[in-house]
């Protein structure tokens, strides 16, 4: 991880803190960012490296086939938290 990304993730990280924000770090794509993202006290993080999406309605059964492309199945990636 370049030292100027490091510089940036923890000055905004710190900000947030000093104003009460809980911070989620996205781009987590590696175990170099997630173990120094976890190391400067983010709160979550959230990528396909964790989790692919998932559909924020999994208890429905929505079926898109044939579907004229005006419909959409709304879907996120999982937060973990630290």
């Amino acid at each position: 991880m370049k030292k100027d990304s490091q510089i940036i993730s923890r000055t905004i990280i710190d900000y947030a803190h000093q104003k009460n924000i809980p911070v989620i770090a996205e781009f987590v794509h590696s175990d170099e960012i997630y173990n120094y993202i976890k190391s400067i006290n983010a709160d979550y993080a959230q990528s396909y490296y964790i989790s692919p999406p998932r559909p924020i309605y999994p208890d429905q059964d929505i079926n898109v086939s044939g579907c004229d492309h005006r419909h959409y199945v709304p879907e996120v990636l999982p937060v973990i938290q630290f």
